[in-house]
């Protein structure tokens, strides 16, 4: 789970300061003298419709977010690295990538990670040293 919450479904102090813009603003509904007027009935009515907003809400944002891994999931590698590329410029592995970003880049073969530090090694080795020694 994220940082909003713990391993049990409950929200942790940083949920609780990340709902503090929401929960302020459910608050001045809520005291204001419109609702402190309202019968049972109507704020029974009121409660549904805050359920329905906050249900969308959170339907367009699941909705969002599955479309955007569908769309990451339908590229190729190489497509998936030019938009990457496009989005963060040349240093793309450098940046925190989003959480669906992270989840769609290629994992390395055991065999491409050999490869890649076999060719580390050898440019390493054909380094100038400047005149440095370290001693062994």
């Amino acid at each position: 789970m994220s940082k909003m919450f713990d391993e049990m479904g409950v929200i942790t102090p940083e949920g609780k300061r990340l709902m503090i813009d929401l929960l302020y603003g459910l608050d001045q509904v809520m005291t204001s003298d419109e609702v402190s007027a309202m019968s049972e009935g109507e704020l029974r009515v009121l409660g549904t419709y805050l359920a329905k907003v906050m249900a969308e809400a959170i339907s367009a944002k699941i909705s969002k977010k599955l479309q955007l891994q569908s769309s990451f999931d339908a590229m190729s590698d190489e497509e998936f690295e030019a938009y990457l590329k496009e989005k963060y410029g040349s240093v793309w592995n450098l940046v925190t990538l989003t959480k669906e970003e992270y989840q769609r880049v290629p994992v390395l073969s055991q065999e491409k990670i050999e490869e890649l530090l076999r060719k580390g090694a050898e440019s390493v080795k054909h380094m100038p040293c400047n005149g440095v020694r370290f001693k062994s």
